[in-house]
């Protein structure tokens, strides 16, 4: 028996490529391969350590303790498929029990048991030691987690008829202190106003989505009818249940300006969105409003109108970009919100930008309906739903979650001022 402290590097899942081997190898087939080819163990900060077992100098077996996250270890316990049926699980739960019994930090943890559904004998095993099991590491690391308070929704669109609803709604008010819903056209800026006035602890914003704004642009509804939006949008933000101008920006994945039959794409649709975003920035200034900005695709033109700007008060709504773009945006005076996005396996980038940013200006939000955060990527989102996006920031950050909720309230009220907002 062999122990390897810090081996090999896994991630939140079992099927992560980690070696240069073929990437149709499975993490259990390439941890084998390379224990066999001697490769060097690497340094891992979720790997507590890995013991292997060998058989006529051939690696049979191996046990794998990693993550401690919320006072969890995870256990994966991989038998070589020659050498199955010779109760090698057992002798690795052993050796195991034995080193966790020696190891001083371990005594105390809780371990699961990381099995495929259809292993029955895993599952046995899990029973007969006690274990937890589980087939999906993510979701049980985030199950039960005992929040002490509630945390604020700072991006939704409970304007939108997927979750406009009143029961929902005053359901979501049982986790979240306070919600942010916003506006991106005429019809949901007014719908917006509607709900703020109704819900004593929902609060708005409004503005104009970057293809949205074009019913202030004269050469597609005439001049007097895009003067009229225009200032009807202005007399709608005397509102002070209105704490700010958003959502705005810029976008170039969908690369267009307009609606259905007035509709144009390309660079003219790009320089239409740029002339109002700098419009509804400059008068944000003005109100001394902080703005809630959508960049998708768009690193350089954003850039160019935030260049001509020396500071901008607001939030990157559900930031995308990397570690480079997010230290600009925090010298402008920004936060980041961080959304259901950054539970998505593939995000690396964000994680590791987030990772740099101080939490003291980070910002939760949902994008609600939009953007269900895993474990429930593909149903219609809610507020409720933070809470996954809290966990994995205190796992980035290698605090609690209750503290994650702590500061960033502190920053939307700090930005918001909502103990100064009546209805």
């Amino acid at each position: 028996m062999r122990r390897y402290k810090k081996a090999f590097k896994p991630t939140k899942t079992l099927f992560r490529d980690v070696c240069e081997i073929d990437l149709s190898l499975t993490y259990k087939e390439k941890v084998f391969m390379s224990i066999e080819d001697g490769r060097e163990p690497v340094d891992s900060s979720d790997i507590l350590y890995r013991e292997v077992l060998y058989i006529d100098d051939k690696p049979a077996a191996y046990c794998e303790l990693y993550d401690e996250t919320f006072n969890r270890v995870y256990v994966a316990i991989c038998v070589d498929k020659s050498f199955r049926g010779m109760n090698l699980s057992e002798k690795m739960i052993d050796r195991m029990f034995k080193t966790v019994s020696e190891t001083e930090d371990l005594k105390n943890k809780k371990f699961i048991w990381l099995v495929n559904r259809d292993n029955n004998k895993s599952i046995y095993l899990a029973k007969k030691y006690g274990f937890k099991t589980t087939s999906s590491y993510k979701r049980l690391k985030y199950r039960g987690w005992n929040f002490m308070e509630k945390w604020i929704d700072t991006h939704s669109h409970y304007n939108h008829k997927k979750i406009n609803d009143l029961k929902l709604i005053n359901e979501m008010f049982k986790t979240n202190d306070k919600i942010i819903t916003l506006g991106t056209d005429i019809e949901s800026n007014t719908e917006t106003l509607r709900l703020i006035s109704y819900y004593e602890d929902m609060y708005g914003m409004i503005g104009f989505f970057p293809n949205d704004a074009y019913v202030l642009e004269e050469d597609f509804v005439g001049k007097k009818t895009s003067e009229d939006n225009w200032n009807v949008f202005i007399h709608q933000l005397i509102n002070q249940k209105l704490v700010g101008i958003g959502e705005i920006g810029l976008d170039l994945h969908h690369n267009n300006f307009g609606k259905k039959d007035c509709e144009i794409k390309g660079p003219k649709a790009i320089e239409y969105q740029m002339k109002y975003l700098e419009k509804q920035l400059l008068l944000a200034k003005d109100l001394e409003k902080p703005v809630s900005l959508h960049s998708r695709d768009a690193i350089i033109p954003t850039r160019e109108i935030f260049d001509k700007f020396d500071e901008i008060k607001g939030v990157m709504h559900c930031f995308s970009y990397g570690v480079k773009e997010a230290s600009y945006y925090l010298d402008k005076g920004l936060y980041l919100g961080v959304g259901g996005t950054i539970t998505y396996k593939s995000n690396v980038q964000l994680r590791e930008a987030i990772k740099e940013t101080p939490i003291e200006r980070i910002l939760l939000e949902t994008d609600a309906p939009y953007l269900t955060p895993f474990p429930f990527r593909g149903k219609t989102n809610n507020s409720s739903y933070i809470e996954y996006v809290i966990l994995t920031i205190a796992d980035i950050k290698k605090i609690e979650p209750n503290e994650v909720i702590r500061i960033t309230n502190q920053n939307a009220y700090n930005l918001f001022k909502f103990d100064k907002k009546t209805a």
